[in-house]
C-alpha cells in the first residue's frame, strides 16, 4: 500500500566535498533559500550565504559533506562544526529539484554517525521553528529543542541576530548521540 505524497527513497551517496564540489555546494544554499522566497512562510533568511573562501575552509577541513546523484553530481550537502565541544550542524541544504527524497534524513544520519564515532555525545544545531522543513524536519530525526546554553552557541544566536534574524522565530535543538 502507498503512502499518499510519499517519494521513493533517493540512492545517493554521501563523502567529504572535494574542491569540484565548491561552487556547486553554493548554488544549492541558493536554490534552497529560494523555497523561502517562494513560499508563504513569513520568515527572513539569512543574508549571509557561504561564500567561495567559506566552504573551501570547511572542505580543507573536512567538515563539508556532499551527498551525490549517480552522476557524481552534488545535489545536498552538511556543514559541520564543533560548539560548545560538541558536534554542530552548520547548516543542511539539499537542491530543491531532488527534495522530498529522503536526502536531507540520510545527510543527518551520515553527520550523526560521524560525529558519534569522533566521540561526541551529541548533535547540536539552530533552525526556524515553524517552518516544515526546519524545526519539525529535524525534531522527527531525533533532536529535542534546548534553551541556549554555552559561550560558542550564544555567539552564534547572536550572529544570526545581527543578520536580522529574529530569535522569536529560531530555536536551538540537539540529538543525544
Amino acid at each position: 500500500m502507498l503512502i499518499p505524497d510519499a517519494v521513493p527513497q533517493s540512492t545517493v551517496v554521501i563523502r567529504a566535498a572535494e574542491p569540484r564540489d565548491l561552487q556547486r555546494v553554493i548554488e544549492i544554499e541558493q536554490a534552497a533559500f529560494g523555497l523561502f522566497a517562494s513560499s508563504d512562510i513569513p520568515v527572513q533568511i539569512e543574508d549571509d550565504p557561504f561564500t567561495l573562501e567559506e566552504v573551501a575552509a570547511l572542505q580543507s577541513r573536512g567538515d563539508l559533506l556532499v551527498a551525490t546523484d549517480a552522476a557524481d553530481r552534488a545535489v545536498g550537502f552538511a556543514a559541520m562544526s564543533t560548539v560548545d565541544g560538541h558536534a554542530h550542524l552548520m547548516e543542511l541544504d539539499v537542491d530543491p529539484a531532488y527534495g522530498r527524497r529522503g536526502i536531507g534524513r540520510q545527510l543527518v544520519e551520515f553527520v550523526a554517525e560521524r560525529a558519534r564515532a569522533a566521540g561526541h555525545s551529541e548533535l547540536t544545531l539552530t533552525t526556524f521553528r515553524e517552518v516544515p522543513w526546519n524545526r519539525p524536519f529535524y525534531a522527527s530525526a531525533g533532536f529535542v529543542e534546548i534553551p541556549v546554553v554555552g559561550e560558542e552557541l550564544e555567539a552564534i544566536v547572536a550572529h544570526e541576530e545581527a543578520d536580522g534574524l529574529e530569535w522569536s522565530e529560531r530555536c536551538a535543538m540537539k540529538r543525544e548521540l
